[in-house]
């Protein structure tokens, strides 16, 4: 229940009810309970019962009975009051200007109505506490200032509990209070009080040997009736276990006696430090800029990091151990502030676009990045808001001017001309963000060093600890690694089943997906991304239509034994060509940032966005835009056929139609024709699995196969009709078809740039 959503009293009073504290109607001034109380200080009144208090009394203030029925205690603050030492919590201001200070309950218990200091009262055992959205006598409502969805309950101070002990001891009698007779109502709370004492003044030791049958004694003999020996042994159980960790608590660790202490002066020293900003992130997950060593750093409030970056400081400033306590209630409060009072930030992996630069994240120790305008390039240490950082991602060498980016295919076994332009604007394009990338796929013999030039590429890209991975176990694992990276590399994959390949078509296009968050029912965590990426084996794994139609087919050739290189040596040879090539990289950006607005292409394939950021490319590369497109489209072409000759139900089509201009009938004419043609192919179908054997799933791997048919000239429709459910099949026009090359009179072209046909 979100309590944006609240709009009645009613509302506000179930909702309470609903978080498991016990609300009770009370006069709009004086707020004194409009209804007897007593029953709802140990049970929680019902939804029909608190639906008809609020029927009778629609504008009744609320009150929280205190107490262990509902879990809290409360430290109520008079306007003026000091709120010093009190541990940051779920917290109310009051309609008086005060605040409400709400806290755990104790198991020892807690005196009602005590006062701690000038203008501080607590509201504890058989008390209330009035609550938003109530109206004060003056006027004002009743507000939280952190509800009860937004932070944890802290836990009850310690020396507020012992003041109020020693206030209630300096006004209590002990020899009339241990020769009263107790009647039922206030057995309980006697007992309790005796317990304290009991348990304060005898050595832990002696406890059960001699407090506990002090207890008995008296609880025989003053109380009218005795109280159960169960309740009896569940107050002195619980109060003895508080006792003990306060004393083990004062003996071990000095520091941990004043944890509201810790935590306030935590927060007040994490708000004094230098370029501190609090904000989230589009997912609402809070996240902290410090500033570490000179230089500005973003830590998730998740992170261990930000854990030992708090604890420093504070020992730098004040000399002391933070206590695991007082660190998670200043997190709290943190994350409290960065996703409801700051900003947000859209947080990106290694490439970002910001206010018209491309900003390319060096993930080195100092923070640094590119700046890419059309302009050219810069390396920027005052970055802004941009990248989150994560554990395998390794720093980018520092970029130098006067390199070229061609000297990398020296390095990599790449000889096709065709190959070696789109694999450069491919490179290039994977530094320019918010686009689908097609998908690399690497395939040939062994010994072609397919690995060997992937792991390069990651490199170039995306340097990491993790090179090369081979394919997690389950979409939810993919989608977890995929979110990590800007780049990754798939080595030696032989096949991709269908659930695979439809995930990495989403991460192509651009998609998100969730999974249930680690030890939640309900809570989800969104993986959303757009990624490049690459695949290599010995065949192409790319089988799915769809995912071919976003791939680049690479075939490599083995490599000669006389041309074989150690690969200590090449990995020296990158690396000192890194810094020119990386720089020569950013030049291609910024130089395609300019050109690219005037690129203008007509029947663009499916990857339409990298087409046009292809051409750009290609001519800051020192290529023609024809150039490009002519290697590119050929690419296509592979693509499409190795889709049709991969599939036996294409093979068919096409020998089907070799003797047919136009073809009509029904799905099951269709199918029976289609399989004559396939036993003629010598296709056994009894063993093809991917022939079907039905006439509705032909229709649905036809539809899935259609754009790849009607690039080979082939069109297929399917259509429900009075007579029936028809099947049509028909050649078309060469121009008709969807893949279309440049026109060669255009390649050589001054500006490159193809006009409007």
């Amino acid at each position: 229940m979100n309590i944006q959503d609240l709009k009645t009293n009613l509302d506000w009073a179930l909702y309470y009810r609903s978080i498991g504290w016990s609300p009770i109607p009370v006069k709009l001034r004086d707020k004194t309970a409009l209804v007897p109380w007593k029953q709802y200080q140990t049970e929680i009144a019902s939804e029909e019962q608190i639906r008809e208090w609020w029927t009778k009394y629609p504008d009744a203030n609320i009150g929280i009975v205190t107490g262990k029925v509902s879990g809290i205690a409360v430290v109520d603050i008079e306007k003026g009051g000091d709120t010093k030492g009190l541990l940051p919590t779920v917290m109310a201001n009051t309609g008086g200007g005060g605040f409400h200070f709400f806290y755990k309950y104790p198991n020892a218990g807690i005196q009602n109505a005590v006062r701690i200091r000038e203008k501080t009262d607590i509201r504890g055992d058989r008390g209330y506490a009035v609550v938003a959205p109530s109206v004060h006598k003056s006027g004002k409502r009743y507000s939280w200032a952190v509800a009860p969805e937004e932070a944890t309950l802290a836990e009850f101070p310690q020396w507020i509990l012992k003041q109020a002990t020693d206030h209630h001891k300096e006004k209590t009698d002990w020899n009339a209070f241990l020769g009263t007779q107790n009647l039922e109502g206030t057995r309980h709370q006697q007992a309790t009080m005796l317990v304290g004492k009991l348990l304060h003044e005898i050595s832990s030791d002696m406890w059960d040997a001699v407090g506990l049958p002090a207890l008995h004694a008296w609880n025989g003999s003053k109380n009218i009736p005795p109280l159960p020996d169960k309740e009896l042994m569940t107050i002195w159980e619980d109060i003895k276990k508080a006792e003990f960790e306060r004393r083990v608590r004062d003996e071990e660790s000095p520091s941990r006696r004043t944890p509201n202490n810790q935590a306030v002066r935590l927060i007040n020293l994490i708000k004094k430090q230098e370029k501190i900003v609090f904000f989230h992130n589009d997912l609402k997950e809070p996240f902290v800029q410090i500033m570490v060593g000179g230089h500005i750093e973003i830590l998730s409030c998740k992170d261990r990091m930000l854990k030992r970056w708090l604890a420093r400081i504070f020992w730098n400033a004040y000399k002391d151990v933070l206590n695991n306590e007082s660190l998670k209630t200043a997190i709290n409060i943190i994350e409290s502030e960065a996703c409801f009072d700051a900003d947000q930030h859209i947080l990106y992996n290694r490439v970002a676009e910001h206010d018209g630069a491309i900003w390319y994240d060096l993930a080195d120790p100092a923070w640094r990045a590119v700046k890419i305008t059309p302009d050219g390039w810069n390396v920027v240490t005052d970055v802004p808001i941009l990248f989150r950082r994560y554990p395998h991602q390794q720093a980018q060498i520092e970029p130098t001017q006067g390199g070229d980016v061609k000297e990398f295919l020296k390095l990599v076994n790449i000889q096709d001309e065709d190959h070696k332009i789109v694999l450069l604007v491919w490179i290039v394009s994977c530094f320019i963000p918010d686009f689908p990338h097609p998908i690399p796929n690497f395939y040939g013999a062994q010994g072609s060093a397919k690995s060997f030039l992937s792991k390069f590429l990651r490199k170039l890209i995306d340097p990491s600890r993790i090179e090369a991975m081979s394919f997690p176990k389950d979409t939810n694992e993919l989608a977890q690694v995929l979110f990590h990276h800007h780049c990754v590399f798939f080595d030696n994959v032989s096949h991709l089943p269908d659930q695979v390949s439809d995930a990495l078509c989403k991460a192509v296009t651009g998609d998100g997906l969730s999974r249930r968050t680690l030890y939640t029912d309900e809570e989800d965590t969104i993986f959303s991304f757009q990624r490049c990426l690459g695949i290599n084996g010995i065949n192409i794994a790319a089988k799915n239509p769809d995912l071919l139609e976003r791939s680049i087919l690479f075939e490599l050739q083995r490599v000669p034994p006389s041309q074989r290189r150690q690969e200590g040596e090449l990995l020296e040879c990158f690396e000192n060509e890194r810094p020119r090539i990386m720089g020569s990289i950013f030049d291609a950006v910024a130089k395609a940032m300019r050109i690219k607005p005037s690129v203008k292409i007509n029947n663009l394939p499916r990857m339409a966005d990298f087409t046009v950021w292809g051409c750009a490319i290609a001519e800051a590369l020192g290529y023609t835009q024809g150039q490009f497109l002519d290697a590119y489209y050929r690419n296509i072409k592979h693509q499409n056929a190795e889709v049709l000759y991969d599939s036996p139900l294409a093979c068919a089509v096409l020998g089907f139609m070799e003797t047919v201009n136009i073809w009509e009938g029904t799905p099951t004419e269709l199918l029976q024709e289609l399989t004559n043609v396939a036993q003629g192919q010598n296709i056994d179908l009894a063993q093809e699995k991917d022939f079907p054997k039905k006439a509705n799933v032909l229709t649905r791997m036809l539809n899935k196969l259609k754009t790849n048919l009607a690039n080979e000239g082939i069109e297929f429709k399917n259509s429900a009709e009075q007579r029936g459910r028809r099947a049509y099949l028909r050649k078309i026009t060469e121009d008709a078809a969807s893949i279309q090359e440049p026109l060669k009179e255009h390649e050589n072209d001054d500006n490159g740039i193809l006009p409007l046909l």
